[in-house]
């Protein structure tokens, strides 16, 4: 059974039931997109991947919306982090994740993931894109820089040549490829380390300057939280439509007719209060996100010559995936967890 499980993986197949966003086919076997489950899936990613939300952050926002998991259940940060790992939402398939006797992850290398039918609800792009935020909210913790750091920019930076980290050599205050040290590289990228700093210094506040580069897409994070209150909207009428024909029918009295229209209006009411509200705050809204502030944050932190190496070195490594310096052109270029740049 489980060697007849694992060629239906491999080959894309599905063997669980659908997650949230899809509804199954019944007549192809095939899952298809529940546009309104698909709205809450692609306001998850956009939250958490564009807006810089926590999965808490986002769960209580979903709550407050009236969302529901596909069991009508509360959303929790474990369930919004499980929806942003899970590649199902990009087109595939993943199975033999976890033991089932205990519920715990198995090693990756055991997990098969396939491409499957199904359409996807969120491109690749921004899939890994949210991965590499996933790994940078777990490298605050796991992957801090070491004591023994030469340098509070060593091991974030890479040759533009090979993609080899530039290593610092204490003695001579300067930074040099390492695969150039040993003759597999062949452009020196030696660069005084004052000269690398004013370099990352200045590419910092260029990026904090430039607004426009980590600006919100508002128009597709505000369309999907429209699309999910709008649906409520609609089913609000549906029960609104369906307590008048019970009246008429003789089913409710009047004042039973005229309670469940108080309900209803009152829960409408809310709704088109929201609705305003977020309006009225996407307005009065700076563009400026989160993502300049921990910027901003961050800069002051490296240029402050007090703090010690490996402060500035978590600080920078906590937004920055890589940093790349081109002796070319005497420019550095930063690679960040969250869009790069």
């Amino acid at each position: 059974v489980k060697r007849g499980m694992t060629e239906k993986a491999l080959r894309g197949g599905y063997q669980a039931c659908c997650p949230l966003g899809y509804k199954m086919n019944n007549d192809t076997k095939i899952p298809e997109i529940d546009s309104e489950q698909a709205a809450v899936v692609r306001k998850i990613y956009n939250e958490y991947t564009n807006n810089l939300k926590s999965c808490l952050e986002i769960a209580r926002e979903l709550n407050s919306l009236g969302c529901r998991t596909r069991r009508g259940a509360l959303y929790e940060a474990r369930t919004i982090k499980y929806i942003l790992q899970n590649p199902f939402y990009c087109g595939k398939v993943r199975w033999n994740r976890q033991n089932h006797a205990d519920h715990t992850i198995k090693d990756k290398s055991e997990w098969i993931i396939a491409d499957a039918a199904h359409m996807a609800i969120i491109d690749d792009e921004l899939f890994e894109r949210t991965q590499r935020r996933i790994a940078c909210s777990a490298r605050s913790y796991r992957q801090r820089a070491p004591a023994s750091l030469k340098h509070w920019l060593s091991g974030s930076v890479k040759c533009s040549c090979c993609g080899s980290s530039l290593v610092c050599s204490v003695n001579s205050g300067t930074f040099q490829c390492l695969k150039y040290s040993k003759g597999s590289c062949t452009e020196s990228h030696r660069i005084k380390a004052e000269q690398l700093e004013a370099l990352v210094f200045e590419a910092f506040e260029t990026v904090v300057a430039e607004h426009g580069t980590f600006e919100l897409t508002a128009s597709s994070e505000s369309s999907d939280e429209e699309n999910i209150l709008k649906s409520r909207l609609k089913r609000l009428d549906l029960k609104e439509n369906r307590i008048k024909q019970a009246y008429r029918e003789g089913i409710d009295t009047l004042e039973e007719y005229r309670k469940n229209k108080q309900l209803l209006l009152a829960e409408k009411n809310d709704i088109l209060e929201y609705i305003n509200k977020s309006k009225a705050e996407a307005d009065s809204r700076d563009k400026s996100t989160d993502m300049i502030k921990s910027l901003k944050s961050v800069c002051t932190i490296i240029k402050d010559n007090s703090q010690p190496k490996e402060t500035r070195a978590n600080a920078l490594r906590s937004i920055v995936d890589r940093i790349v310096y081109d002796r070319e052109n005497n420019s550095v270029e930063i690679f960040f967890f969250i869009a790069e740049s």
